[in-house]
């Protein structure tokens, strides 16, 4: 589907886990990578359909797997500028997190917590700097530091006072399908939704 769209696809790596992949057409150029991981196979959305790539995740389940893959690998410095990008743009990470042990039952929120903090804190400035934005920019190493620190604070005092242990590993959304922090209360009253 992607050759026909226009795009030249050139094989990165291939092995039992991950495929990446670099795309290209004309100017442009993006680097894709899946898993063959039951974790991050799961989704709480059903694919969307996309007009270039034939499908894509919805943006909750990108979200979570950006989760799982920055709490699960510390060399790709990406993981961290993109954990700015959801918290600013999209999401906070604690209903994430939360999520994510649904998809991966070994990442308990606080385990998971902890590996964020030691793979994002764990990248030199000139790596997190290497990285782009679609516009070109640059993210700084101390905006990296201080959304993800205040993030995962956030995140750390919501898996352990407020989320519902009964619910371990479900995302809730609003009524756009983005994720949400919940308590019993906003579940109970209809203003947020469970995704199991």
């Amino acid at each position: 589907a992607l050759r026909n769209a226009g795009f030249s696809v050139e094989f990165v790596s291939e092995n039992d886990l991950i495929v990446e992949v670099i795309l290209r057409r004309r100017d442009d150029e993006t680097r894709v990578q899946w898993f063959y991981e039951e974790e991050t196979s799961r989704r709480f959305f059903p694919a969307l359909d996309d007009p270039v790539f034939g499908f894509r995740l919805h943006n909750a389940d990108n979200a979570v797997n950006k989760v799982l893959c920055a709490s699960r690998r510390n060399s790709a410095a990406r993981d961290a500028v993109d954990l700015v990008n959801i918290v600013e743009r999209y999401a906070p990470l604690g209903p994430l997190i939360w999520a994510a042990s649904g998809k991966a039952p070994d990442m308990a929120p606080p385990s998971t917590i902890r590996s964020i903090r030691a793979n994002v804190f764990g990248y030199a400035e000139e790596e997190i700097k290497a990285v782009r934005m679609t516009d070109g920019s640059q993210m700084e190493w101390r905006r990296v530091r201080e959304t993800i620190n205040d993030a995962l604070e956030a995140a750390s005092e919501y898996c352990d006072t407020i989320a519902p242990l009964d619910l371990m590993g479900c995302l809730f959304v609003d009524v756009n399908e983005r994720p949400v922090e919940a308590d019993t209360t906003s579940i109970e009253n209809g203003v947020v939704s469970v995704m199991a």
